[in-house]
């Protein structure tokens, strides 16, 4: 019996291993593949990782099909260890490899209780519920690595944090304000701004403005603005440096709660995403149990099941 189990112990892991074999090399020839195709780093390093989790679902529930909950456990604890390279070696580091290992903790055991109850094998609901598991859990080891960086930058640079926030805002407004405004070039410097305004605002003979008139123009501008920068500085520096400015004066009030709510916007529009994850890694997983299942990897025996009634 013991020799009987062992060799079908030994059975279920190389199927497994040669699934996730098949797995490797299809993620390898889809990573060559986008390297070619996907030119923008930041699109490519946005979609990647996604195609990878919805990759890497439908095999964590083969995993927690195939063998027992123990070995199961043990495996995720390695993976954990393993992913403290990925993380910062600090207490933020150690919540989220937390997270992770009892996001597959809780993977495994919902898998066995769908197997349990459960009268029909349904991959697609086994994988449903994998996927609901294991995207909370890395969408939390995500958002504690945000909370972490946030509060340090807040703590060590607040100033070049909102910065950093004005000038995604700056990219974007830049465009519209140029289409508004013909006059308008965001690669002018601030004396030649000011200069342009300045011949605008008096009649039409006059040839050239007084330097007095604009370092009046341009002390009086930043003052109201609250900033410090040079007449020779781009426009869209200023404008930047304007915006972060504010942004530091209304949020002040606020600003211990911020790193919070920052984190809690970031989870909440990857957890819209996670929605298109979730419908990829069921097709996924809808495929990869079929071929499985046609290639006599997996198969599906029925059998008898005695259950208690209470009557009266």
């Amino acid at each position: 019996m013991e020799e009987r189990f062992n060799s079908q112990s030994v059975r279920k892991m190389l199927k497994l291993a040669a699934a996730c074999v098949a797995y490797t090399g299809l993620w390898l020839l889809l990573l060559f593949m986008s390297g070619n195709f996907l030119k923008d780093s930041g699109v490519r390093d946005a979609i990647l990782p996604a195609a990878l989790l919805a990759g890497v679902i439908p095999f964590v529930t083969l995993a927690a099909i195939v063998i027992s909950k123990r070995l199961f456990l043990a495996i995720s604890f390695l993976l954990s260890v393993i992913a403290l390279t990925a993380f910062p070696l600090n207490f933020y580091g150690l919540i989220s490899v937390s997270v992770i290992f009892l996001g597959l903790w809780r993977a495994v055991a919902r898998t066995k209780f769908e197997l349990a109850n459960n009268v029909k094998f349904t991959p697609s609901k086994i994988v449903s519920r994998v996927a609901s598991v294991v995207l909370v859990a890395y969408l939390l080891a995500i958002s504690v690595q945000v909370y972490s960086q946030i509060a340090d930058r807040i703590a060590y640079d607040e100033l070049g944090f909102y910065q950093q926030i004005a000038g995604g805002v700056t990219a974007r407004a830049l465009p519209i304000i140029e289409r508004q405004l013909p006059g308008f070039h965001a690669t002018s410097t601030l004396d030649e701004y000011l200069v342009e305004s300045l011949r605008n605002s008096q009649p039409q003979n006059i040839q050239s403005v007084p330097q007095a008139d604009i370092d009046k123009s341009r002390a009086d501008l930043l003052e109201r603005l609250g900033i410090s920068v040079s007449g020779q500085d781009p426009v869209a520096d200023v404008i930047r440096s304007a915006i972060a400015i504010k942004l530091q004066e209304l949020s002040a009030p606020y600003r211990q709660f911020l790193p919070a709510l920052y984190t809690l916007a970031i989870f909440s529009l990857l957890r819209l995403a996670g929605y298109v994850v979730t419908a990829v890694s069921l097709l996924w997983g809808a495929a990869v149990f079929w071929l499985l299942r046609m290639t006599k990897f997996l198969k599906v025996t029925t059998a008898q099941i005695m259950a208690e009634h209470v009557e009266i």
